[in-house]
């Protein structure tokens, strides 16, 4: 069965929605947690503050959503940028560029993170284990079709574990250069892709000892 369009009134309300998660994000990432109050939060978002009571029924409230709502943009962000490639190698670096464009996109994201290991961490660790789980079923998968190294469980999470701190600590060091142009720039994608490939190849293919890196 077909399902009906929103309507107009549910369209603006999931509007006023989302103009008070991304006004949350920014002054989160301007003020942190504990100074980012319902004031300021509907001023950024252009609406009366009761309104806000309408959607959340207190700050803490949409703080628990932020890092469910954006960590899930992100994660479809590098997926539709993925598509349908298969060679786990290249999937990784569409992916790995790719978060720093969601970062570029949405320079609130890394500071939202940060804070929310303090003030919201059940949803925080939420995020990094979705992230891990879907590591580690990748891992499987590229293993399965001979892309990589067979993983034993215990060094598949320090692996990933490793990558996403890649992510997170280059991002850090590249911010400027990543808000300013929309990337990393690409000699850490060049490293990073060497390294990922050093450590995942399987050991009777040339790429483990350093073959070439399809860097774009």
């Amino acid at each position: 069965m077909k399902s009906r369009p929103p309507s107009k009134r549910e369209r603006n309300a999931a509007d006023i929605k989302e103009r008070l998660y991304v006004a949350a994000a920014n002054v989160v990432a301007e003020e942190g947690f504990a100074t980012a109050s319902i004031a300021k939060i509907t001023e950024a978002a252009g609406v009366a503050q009761g309104t806000f009571y309408n959607y959340f029924e207190s700050r803490e409230a949409v703080f628990e959503e932020l890092v469910p709502i954006f960590g899930k943009r992100m994660r479809g962000y590098i997926r539709a940028r993925v598509g349908a490639l298969e060679d786990f190698f290249e999937r990784e670096r569409v992916g790995f560029e790719a978060f720093f464009e969601f970062i570029h996109d949405n320079p609130f994201f890394g500071r939202v993170l940060n804070e929310a290991e303090i003030f919201t961490p059940v949803p925080y660790k939420a995020y990094f284990d979705g992230i891990l789980a879907g590591y580690l079923t990748e891992f499987d998968r590229a293993a399965r079709a001979g892309y990589i190294r067979h993983l034993p469980k215990k060094e598949a999470e320090a692996v990933a574990l490793v990558l996403m701190s890649a992510r997170n600590y280059l991002g850090y060091f590249y911010l400027s250069d990543i808000l300013a142009r929309g990337r990393i720039p690409k000699p850490a994608v060049t490293a990073y892709a060497h390294m990922v490939r050093g450590a995942l190849a399987p050991a009777d293919r040339p790429s483990a000892a350093g073959g070439p890196v399809n860097v774009r």
